[in-house]
C-alpha cells in the first residue's frame, strides 16, 4: 500500500482530473471481483490526443487472460 502522502495526493487530484474530463480510471470486473485496473489520464495539445498511463494491475491468478493488457487496450 502506498504511503498518506501518495494516497492524499490522489484523491486531492483525481477529482480534479476527473472534473476536466481528462482522467481515464477503469477496473475490470468478473462477477464480483475486480480483476484488472487502470488510471491514467488523457492530454490534448496542437489538436492532438494523447493518454497516458500511470497505474495498473491485474490479479495474478487470471494471469493467462492478459486482462491487464486488455485494459490497457482499452484504456489507450
Amino acid at each position: 500500500m502506498a504511503p498518506e502522502a501518495v494516497q492524499k495526493a490522489h484523491r486531492e487530484t483525481a477529482p480534479a482530473l476527473l472534473s476536466l474530463g481528462i482522467l481515464r480510471l477503469y477496473g475490470l470486473r468478473l462477477a464480483d471481483r475486480i480483476v484488472a485496473s487502470f488510471y491514467g489520464f488523457t492530454h490534448t495539445n496542437a489538436g492532438q490526443k494523447r493518454a497516458y498511463f500511470y497505474l495498473g494491475g491485474f490479479d495474478p491468478m487470471f494471469e493467462r487472460l492478459s486482462l491487464g493488457t486488455l485494459l490497457l487496450d482499452h484504456g489507450v
